[in-house]
């Protein structure tokens, strides 16, 4: 059974590749942009945050914004990759969450996933400053979004009007999904002076459209935003609305990411059974018990001996798990610790 344990190949290069997902970019290469979905799922372990977002957009709880909270490195752009293959290959992302659902007792809504379909998803990160207006992502990529740029045009208005987005969406319907809006929208600024570009100003009125048609009419728009907190005014105009929050905060948080690294790390990590692994990490679990936590109650170094088995191949530093002599154990301990 060791031998099925083994590094993704991402992993095995010399020159390793980033491991951080991309949304988009001009190269077309961001996980959004790809024509197959499989390496996407094949990486992603389905953490609560995860679940929540999933079930979000699902058929039984569409109807608000979503909003992804978090620093940077807390894998916003990852769910929003997959919730962007949730709209584009709802098949897929089904038979990846009912496949997971039957192995994982925290499944939640995983195996009855029944996700919507007929939505055209409209994926960028805003981060890459493409985009001085926001609503020029919708009119460069919406099917019909030329004619309508020309309407908006031909009005005159410094923002399209609602009733002309819900027309556009109406032509098909979309989800939007913007990654980084925090970074883009703080960036903006009204210039001085009663003829300057107000950009900051029709942003915030435009977010709010946005936010009030995806509640109002979630069966034309879908809107999915990331933030790194709570303290810009883009997101405060969306809270408005009573959006779904992903917080990355949960009570799991700390231990989906242990199984989340895990499986990102090692190719069939989660076949490898507790039992099996309980015996290889005995000596390393013993003596680190021992060495550090003697004064430990029963329970907190049965607690302590579930970690190492939770972490394998790696403990709580990810350092190397040793099953070596426990003079061995004895110095790796001292110095990790």
């Amino acid at each position: 059974m060791m031998q099925s344990l083994k590094l993704r190949t991402e992993f095995l290069a010399k020159h390793m590749r980033a491991t951080a997902i991309e949304l988009c970019n001009r190269q077309n290469t961001g996980w959004a942009q790809r024509s197959s979905p499989d390496e996407l799922l094949e990486i992603t372990y389905p953490t609560a945050d995860v679940q929540r977002a999933l079930d979000a957009v699902s058929v039984a709880s569409a109807g608000k914004p979503i909003v992804l909270l978090g620093q940077r490195g807390s894998g916003k752009s990852h769910i929003m990759a997959l919730l962007h293959n949730a709209f584009a290959v709802p098949d897929a992302v089904e038979a990846w969450a009912g496949g997971w659902g039957g192995r994982l007792e925290s499944s939640g809504k995983l195996k009855g996933l029944k996700l919507q379909r007929g939505f055209t998803p409209i994926s960028e990160t805003l981060s890459n400053q493409e985009y001085p207006c926001l609503w020029d992502v919708i009119f460069d990529r919406h099917p019909k979004g030329a004619y309508y740029r020309g309407k908006f045009e031909a009005a005159g208005t410094s923002v399209p009007a609602k009733s002309r987005l819900q027309d556009l969406f109406n032509q098909q319907r979309t989800v939007l999904i913007l990654d980084e809006l925090q970074t883009w929208f703080d960036g903006l600024h009204d210039e001085p002076g009663e003829h300057g570009p107000k950009r900051r100003h029709w942003a915030f009125n435009f977010i709010q459209i946005l936010s009030e048609l995806s509640k109002e009419r979630p069966d034309l728009l879908c809107l999915i935003v990331s933030v790194r907190d709570s303290t810009t005014e883009a997101y405060r105009q969306i809270h408005r609305d009573g959006p779904v929050l992903v917080d990355f905060k949960g009570e799991t948080a700390r231990e989906d990411r242990k199984r989340l690294v895990l499986h990102r790390l090692f190719q069939k990590r989660g076949n490898v059974a507790d039992a099996e692994i309980e015996q290889m990490v005995a000596a390393y679990a013993q003596e680190r018990t021992r060495l550090l936590f003697a004064d430990k109650n029963d329970k907190d170094q049965s607690d302590l001996h579930k970690e190492v088995v939770a972490c394998w191949p790696v403990n709580g530093k990810m350092q190397t798990v040793s099953t070596r002599s426990s003079n061995r154990n004895r110095n790796e301990i001292s110095r990790n610790n």
